[in-house]
């Protein structure tokens, strides 16, 4: 995808200003600034998960436009390498740190795991669209109570409206397992099927463009920084 499209821009910089407000206040939590009863609100985790539906919304997204055509191999590779080498490092590093809560399947590794599934369904965006509702959907009738209104007949493979958890089950900073978030990816591939990229088109901004293009870099540096300036403000107070 070498055109720049203003909606997934502005959704890709909303997502990571939500993402830099969330991880904040768990800065705050962790120098004694926050009580993390606060920071488990209903309000702070929404906002939390809405930062990640619109992040990984972005991913699938993102995803289709850049294959649109037929897979692109070497450019699919070679960001999926850089991006498994980041997961590695992200393991490595919160080990080494955090050795009880270490993170083995982040943000990071949720997306190398879904862009590999995600090739799947570029020529059946529709139904990657209906299959990530399907499976995202369990989740907010759950946080609304409703759990109760699935038909257990289709949602067979869930615990009372709990999601399977693949991987490791040892505490940890991060998990984004795969369900169900990568309903969410699911869901941007398939809204690209209606091309909402060139129907809705925002104002270019050189700021919101610049923060969506190295959305990554912003990920990797945002934390350090935050949890500085939340030790710092601890200190004044």
């Amino acid at each position: 995808m070498n055109a720049r499209y203003t909606l997934i821009d502005w959704l890709r910089a909303f997502a990571i200003v939500l993402m830099v407000a969330y991880h904040f206040m768990w800065d705050l939590v962790e120098v004694g600034l926050m009580g993390r009863d606060t920071f488990n609100s209903f309000p702070i985790r929404t906002l939390g998960r809405a930062c990640l539906i619109t992040f990984l919304f972005c991913v699938g997204y993102s995803l289709s436009l850049s294959h649109a055509d037929k897979i692109n191999w070497h450019s699919f590779f070679k960001r999926w390498l850089k991006l498994a080498i980041i997961s590695l490092a992200i393991s490595l590093l919160t080990y080494l740190s955090y050795p009880s809560k270490w993170v083995y399947f982040g943000i990071i590794h949720h997306i190398c795991v879904t862009s590999i599934f995600l090739l799947a369904f570029l020529k059946f965006r529709l139904v990657g669209l209906a299959l990530g509702v399907y499976i995202l959907l369990p989740y907010w009738f759950d946080a609304l109570g409703g759990c109760s209104l699935l038909p257990k007949t289709i949602y067979f493979w869930l615990d009372n409206c709990r999601y399977p958890k693949l991987f490791l089950h040892s505490s940890t900073m991060d998990y984004i397992g795969l369900t169900p978030w990568v309903g969410a990816s699911l869901i941007g591939m398939g809204a690209s099927y209606f091309d909402l990229h060139k129907k809705i088109i925002l104002p270019r901004v050189g700021f919101i463009e610049y923060i969506s293009r190295y959305s990554l870099e912003v990920y990797l540096i945002h934390q350090p920084i935050l949890l500085g300036l939340a030790f710092l403000l601890a200190y004044m107070l």
